[in-house]
């Protein structure tokens, strides 16, 4: 392991000891997830190949079938909870939310081997996407604000560290081995967790 390696685990060591302090819980693992290891993933996602066309019309091509599938559902929930609004809403909020990072990145190497990650990666900002603009309104309902939703989404790490993946692939830039060893423990560890 290099000196930068070791470095970066003491940084991480100690924002970890700060924020979690004295309990340690279930939000304790979320927050660890959400701040540290899924920006992580994304990144080592993006970063395991070159951007290509497909690589960039995966997510518009992902979405495409998630609103199919909503306006289906949509239909389906109006014949099924016809004056249960609450109902109609938590159904076409849950129905579509898939677990396309911790569970959709494994299957993809599972399947399609380590060349799917990127693809996968991109999937998962996707439904990110989804998820804070979307499942948000069907459960908010009236109190749904579109450009306060959009601006939750970009408090998410991830997304900034999607774009950082990008540009960091767009301009050919090389990770060392050890960042290498360190990005893909982190992406397995989020994974994991």
């Amino acid at each position: 392991m290099s000196v930068a390696t070791i470095y970066i685990f003491i940084i991480i060591g100690f924002a970890f000891k700060r924020t979690f302090s004295s309990d340690i819980n279930e939000k304790s693992f979320v927050l660890l997830n959400l701040y540290f290891l899924q920006p992580i993933l994304i990144f080592w996602g993006l970063t395991r190949a070159p951007i290509t066309l497909d690589l960039i019309i995966s997510p518009f091509v992902y979405l495409i079938a998630i609103f199919i599938v909503l306006g289906i559902a949509y239909f389906y929930s109006i014949r099924i909870f016809k004056y249960d609004v609450k109902d109609k809403s938590i159904f076409l909020a849950s129905s579509l939310v898939g677990n396309t990072g911790n569970l959709g990145i494994p299957l993809g190497i599972a399947l399609f081997g380590i060349e799917s990650v990127p693809y996968t990666s991109a999937l998962n900002i996707a439904n990110v996407f989804y998820l804070y603009i979307f499942s948000v309104y069907f459960f908010a309902g009236e109190k749904f604000n579109f450009l306060n939703s959009l601006k939750e989404i970009f408090k998410i790490p991830a997304i900034w560290f999607t774009f950082i993946a990008l540009l960091f692939n767009y301009f050919n830039f090389h990770i060392n081995d050890d960042f290498e060893k360190f990005f893909t423990m982190g992406a397995y560890s989020a994974i994991v967790m």
